[in-house]
């Protein structure tokens, strides 16, 4: 028998190695003949001469001499074999990795298998499972939103089959995908209202989020190129997510018109089609991607029916996210556990997903000099024609000519005016108080509250929703932005002072007085009130300096928010107790005179108190001439308020700031500190501390330019010294506070000093509430003035006669330099509502409302000792108020009043929109101290109901009445 060619064999071992290599094939470029060569057993190890299967280097084989007993074996045979035993050997060294699993994954599958035993149908079930969760992570809100939605991602990418590094890898990735999503679909939601456009965007921002956040985009970034290419730009996913966002969008505007515009103000619907859309496009795009990857053409059927399923997966899950993460949800979470679920920024609500159309553009084809009136307030509405500008894919077009109306809603009008019925388009605040067929009408039919109008010099409009145009992302100004409503009439009430402790809220000794706040805020919300308003204790909050506690506040608020009523939290920089109707003490923080003191550089511990004309200090608030001093704290105070609660955002209806004794901007002239000087009494004159002193006398001299010059102004009596008045009751009594030229002067200091201190407070709060991107801008700052009405005048043959109206005059009220004691002037009081007006400068985002207090009480009250006149000045304040464009709000002055039916009518006679003649009213909202007192009267709760069934009929009256 002839021998082989040993030589010819080991080349022919060798054939399956190198053709493979040629062909390219990268396992055994890798691993494959690596193993072949050194695996025990292998052909190669067996033959145990591994030099001679390539000649010897230089030496060539000698093919002349034919082997004995060679032979021509079948090279294929020998290929086939060898290379089969050679992946045999590769595969048993390197098994088959097991199907991959994430924790997410794995959880649901755990979960699953407890009910389904079938690993066949739980293959399935887990998809749909592990994409519910994603989902409803997806549409939660807030803080638990943003955490939820990173969690979710981070575990659906990680495994627990990979290492330690590859996990931590992974799971970020995962998490900076989820967040990643919510914030381009947020995006994309409010950037373009073409429904087919919005599901390309949304289809292409999901698939390209999965490619990139992947750790392949580091280890092959060529390959992950590649993917994007052919998923980004894929014409038939593209008609697919075009298909499913039209009709989705189509249908949805179909059943809601069919209601009557009711289906679009649920939020749950609104974000489940939404929920439903973003499914089926996953769904039905991942098939697509499936099938041609196969190579196969598309079948789709299959792509519908995989749609189908994972969008009523979607749906669902839309619908558990969006209401585990309701406001409501939360507040009473938090209101069970007495912490805190919410301290995120506004701008955490941004990236929520929003089917909301959130700004519209226009160009103004007629009606610009209608519209200029309109937005400098000398009409209350406008008719425009208008050209929508349409962006598709960022190609701007202009869309047919319509009819637009605009109106101010709200401005002692209670309804929407009859000019609106014409128009194609109706712009107004509060579009969920329109009917049916007007709101199918609005530019923004599904949006709630606040709309905002901009205009530009080039003769465009833009119209905005929300707390602020600012706080959508994409949002771009184009000039003035003007607010659409003049507000419509508010109903709060006034919490308690203090609920068991403030210091130690939550003490078991307390429940009981918790239980009844729950009680009460129950029923005040069966009664319709719309907020409630409470104090917010500097001296509870801030114990020691930057050392801030909001528990308190954290369970109070989250009760208000669990009823689905609203939070006027009032900065409460003033002290608690000594004052009408206190039942608590809580002073202001002690650690605060040694600030100022320190501050003023002043020996004197007692530099920032107020020092009266009985020489006696006050410590309810800081002197207002130690305002600078105090102010860094204050805005502090401010400051760490806002970081706390920005969460809490939209369940604040006004932040309301405390600018003086029992919050009010007024001098303590009528407090407990000093004899004598409470109601009725001309009060106590503040000017005497060390501060006050050498402030009047810089105005003095930079008045007149020098000591000598003030001298002479003033007269031997008053000018041999430049001091507040060294005989009160002289002062007043002679008549010289009004008929002498220091005392014009004293006052004209005295009150401005007051107007500077509150300017100075609002300004800064203004600052920190009302900027460009804080988490309050869009909210009301508001602040109290005192209805101080005694010692005023009294009725005489139909015309008010004055008697001096001191009291006011010492609470700083108003002065007499200005002779301005006359309609003309306010009756006094248009100086001080300047500071109001020139603050609402400041902020186009942020209303100024001042609230103005003793609006139950009648004329006479208390008969001639009291020389009183409260209606008289509710109503002088209150059209002053309005002259200056100013929204104004009212208080009760005395609790006990709620039980009297004629005080209520009085109140209710000075609201906006009461009587028949819109003229007649001023005030835009009323504030009622106390809750418990309106739950306890009969009278209170018919009043109350009263009020609210009249200034808030049915929308649409007002336009079928005057049809």
């Amino acid at each position: 028998m002839r021998q082989p060619n040993h030589q010819r064999l080991k080349v022919v071992r060798m054939l399956p190695i190198a053709i493979l290599l040629l062909l390219g094939l990268s396992p055994l470029r890798t691993g494959l003949f690596s193993y072949y060569i050194k695996a025990p057993g292998s052909p190669m190890q067996r033959d145990k001469k591994m030099p001679e299967i390539l000649p010897e280097k230089g030496k060539p084989v000698d093919h002349s001499q034919p082997q004995e007993g060679a032979q021509n074996p079948n090279v294929s045979a020998i290929i086939h074999s060898h290379l089969a035993e050679a992946t045999n050997l590769y595969r048993q060294a390197n098994p088959a990795p097991k199907p991959r699993h994430s924790y997410l994954e794995n959880a649901v599958d755990g979960t699953l298998s407890l009910v389904v035993k079938d690993e066949e149908k739980r293959k399935e079930m887990n998809h749909l499972g592990t994409e519910f969760m994603k989902t409803a992570a997806l549409f939660s809100r807030g803080k638990i939103g943003v955490a939820t939605t990173m969690i979710t991602y981070g575990l659906d990418k990680a495994s627990p089959d990979d290492t330690a590094m590859n996990r931590v890898a992974d799971f970020t990735l995962g998490a900076v995908k989820g967040q990643s999503i919510k914030l381009m679909f947020g995006a994309v939601s409010r950037s373009y209202s073409f429904a087919p456009t919005k599901g390309v965007l949304m289809g292409i921002a999901a698939r390209d989020a999965d490619i990139v956040f992947d750790r392949q985009t580091f280890t092959d970034p060529m390959k992950t190129a590649e993917r994007l290419k052919a998923e980004t730009i894929n014409p038939q996913a593209w008609l697919f997510d075009a298909a499913v966002f039209g009709v989705a969008e189509g249908a949805f505007a179909g059943v809601n018109k069919a209601m009557g515009g009711r289906l679009v103000q649920n939020q749950l619907a609104s974000g489940m089609v939404m929920g439903g859309s973003f499914g089926m496009v996953n769904g039905g795009s991942g098939e697509i991607m499936r099938q041609q990857a196969e190579g196969k053409p598309i079948d789709w059927s299959k792509v519908v029916h995989r749609g189908v399923i994972d969008g009523g997966v979607g749906a669902l899950g839309a619908g558990a996210g969006i209401k585990a993460s309701s406001t409501q949800a939360h507040a009473r979470v938090e209101s069970v556990l007495g912490k805190p679920v919410e301290k995120l920024s506004s701008a955490v609500e941004r990236w929520h997903i929003s089917r909301t159309t959130q700004a519209r553009e226009f160009v103004v084809v007629e009606g610009k000099a209608a519209l200029d009136k309109f937005t400098a307030k000398h009409e209350g509405d406008a008719t425009l024609n208008v050209r929508e500008v349409k962006r598709v894919l960022g190609v701007e077009k202009l869309g047919d000519v319509k009819s637009l109306f605009v109106q101010r809603f709200g401005e002692g009008q209670p309804g929407i005016r009859p000019a609106a019925n014409a128009a194609d388009l109706i712009a107004t605040c509060f579009p969920e108080k329109l009917d049916a067929a007007q709101r199918a009408k609005h530019v923004f039919p599904k949006a709630n509250g606040t709309i905002w109008l901009e205009t530009s010099e080039a003769g465009r409009i833009k119209l905005a929703t929300g707390k602020t145009p600012w706080e959508h992302r994409n949002y771009n100004p184009i000039g003035k932005i003007v607010r659409l409503d003049g507000h419509s009439i508010t109903m709060n009430v006034m919490g308690p002072l203090e609920i068991g402790s403030v210091h130690d809220p939550e003490n078991p000794k307390y429940k009981d007085a918790w239980n009844q706040y729950d009680g009460e805020l129950a029923r005040a919300k069966k009664l319709s009130a719309d907020a409630v308003s409470t104090d917010v204790w500097w001296g509870a909050i801030e114990p020691k300096p930057g050392q801030f506690q909001f528990k308190y506040y954290d369970i109070l608020s989250s009760k208000i928010a669990a009823q689905g009523m609203k939070w006027v939290p009032i900065i409460s920089l003033h002290e608690c107790g000594g004052n009408v109707g206190d039942t608590a003490n809580i002073p202001i923080p002690m650690w605060i005179w040694n600030k100022v003191q320190t501050s003023a550089g002043s020996s004197n511990p007692d530099v920032g108190k107020f020092k009266s004309e009985q020489g006696n200090v006050s410590h309810e608030y800081v002197d207002f001439w130690a305002t600078k001093h105090a102010l860094p704290f204050y805005r502090n105070v401010f400051t760490e308020f806002q970081n706390h609660f920005a969460g809490k955002a939209p369940i604040i209806a006004e932040i309301n700031v405390s600018l003086g004794p029992a919050g009010e901007l007024r001098y303590p002239s009528y407090n407990y500190h000093d004899q004598g000087s409470g109601w009725p009494t001309r009060g106590a004159l503040q000017a005497y501390s060390d501060l006050a002193r050498d402030s009047f006398k810089t105005f003095a001299v930079e008045k007149y330019g020098s000591q000598e010059a003030v001298k002479k102004a003033w007269g031997e009596k008053y000018g041999t010294e430049i001091a507040p008045p060294k005989n009160s009751e002289d002062f007043y009594a002679s008549g010289d506070y009004r008929n002498t030229r220091y005392g014009k002067d004293f006052f004209d200091w005295y009150s401005k000093s007051l107007q500077q201190h509150g300017d100075q407070v609002l300004s800064s709060a203004l600052e920190v509430f009302g900027s460009k991107g804080s988490a309050f801008a869009g909210i009301d700052l508001g602040a109290k003035i005192p209805g101080v009405h005694w010692r005023m005048g009294y009725w005489e043959n139909g015309n008010i006669v004055f008697t001096g109206r001191q009291a006011e005059l010492s609470a700083g009220l108003i002065s007499t330099g200005k002779e301005d004691w006359n309609e003309a002037g306010g009756y006094g009081y248009r100086p001080l509502l300047e500071v109001f007006k020139n603050l609402q400068m400041k902020s186009p985002f942020s209303r100024v409302v001042p609230h103005f207090t003793a609006l139950e009480l009648p004329d006479g009250q208390d008969g001639a000792i009291a020389q009183s006149l409260p209606n008289s000045l509710a109503k002088w304040v209150g059209k002053e108020a309005n002259n200056q464009g100013l929204i104004i709000k009212g208080e009760n002055a005395l609790a006990g009043t709620l039980y009297d039916k004629a005080a209520w009518e009085r109140m209710a006679h000075l609201l906006k929109g009461w009587g028949d003649n819109p003229n007649e009213g001023f005030y835009n909202g009323l504030t009622f101290l106390r809750m418990s007192d309106v739950l306890a009267s009969e009278v209170a709760q018919q009043q109350f109901s009263a009020i609210l069934s009249r200034v808030r009929p049915a929308p649409v009256e007002p336009a079928k009445q005057a049809q």
